[in-house]
């Protein structure tokens, strides 16, 4: 079992009309690297003897072990999202972790690039996996592609490049719907450009995180090249109604 652990809620900020940044502290240090996240238990009962844990990846920066910092995105009555929305200041957080193999390769600096493309909320774990101190070698050489529908889903994009576009090459965004018929259709028309502009870049990693439809698919392409590109995937959600959507065939 999980060794339970416990943080203090010690400042929240709205950051659009979707999420909510929340800053924790906690008396001996997280453990931490940058791409990991923790599963927050609310202790809300959602069936029988099961109460709502949800993942959450730190986006703060792994320097600093007794702080840290989450964003969440309130998804209608969900009640883990509603209850980290609602959560007071000085409120005492019980969660486990940290948990996740979304790290940083090794220090060394390469000579070839760095792509890390995340989708949707899988933003947050690309911004701590980039702010991690193991990752500072590939800074210089990394571009991080985003996948969003707009500001009003979650992170504006304005907060997200305030903290990271200092710590990589490039930082850019493609706008894409959230509905999943409108998803799938984008991606069967536009995905072998988005393979090209991620092999234009001859990279030698590849960080993949956010919808688990989408990220599978460029996965799967890419460890279909014969070249050495490592790939490295952290699924925050899957849309379920995919698997029904047909996906229309490239005109």
């Amino acid at each position: 079992m999980a060794q339970q652990r416990a943080a203090r809620l010690i400042a929240a900020q709205n950051v659009g009309s979707n999420a909510r940044l929340l800053e924790f502290t906690l008396e001996d240090e997280l453990g931490f690297i940058g791409g990991q996240y923790i599963i927050v238990n609310t202790g809300i009962p959602i069936a029988a003897d099961k109460v709502a844990k949800r993942a959450y990846s730190i986006l703060s920066g792994d320097t600093q072990q007794r702080r840290f910092q989450i964003a969440v995105r309130r998804i209608g009555s969900g009640p883990g999202s509603n209850y980290m929305f609602d959560l007071p200041l000085g409120a005492e957080l019980a969660f486990s972790g940290p948990w996740g193999k979304y790290l940083p390769r090794d220090s060394q600096a390469s000579e070839r690039n760095t792509i890390v493309l995340a989708s949707d909320t899988g933003i947050t774990a690309a911004m701590g996996l980039i702010g991690a101190e193991k990752f500072a070698p590939h800074r210089e050489r990394t571009t991080l592609l985003w996948i969003a529908e707009s500001d009003a889903y979650f992170l504006p994009e304005d907060f997200v490049r305030t903290r990271i576009e200092s710590l990589c090459k490039q930082f850019e965004i493609v706008r894409v719907s959230a509905d999943p018929a409108q998803r799938a259709n984008w991606l069967s028309t536009h995905k072998s450009t988005l393979l090209q502009r991620i092999q234009q870049e001859h990279p030698t990693a590849v960080f993949l995180s956010g919808d688990g439809f989408l990220l599978a698919e460029l996965r799967d392409a890419l460890q279909d090249e014969k070249h050495s590109t490592e790939v490295f995937i952290e699924s925050f959600f899957h849309h379920q109604e995919l698997k029904s959507v047909k996906v229309a065939a490239p005109s």
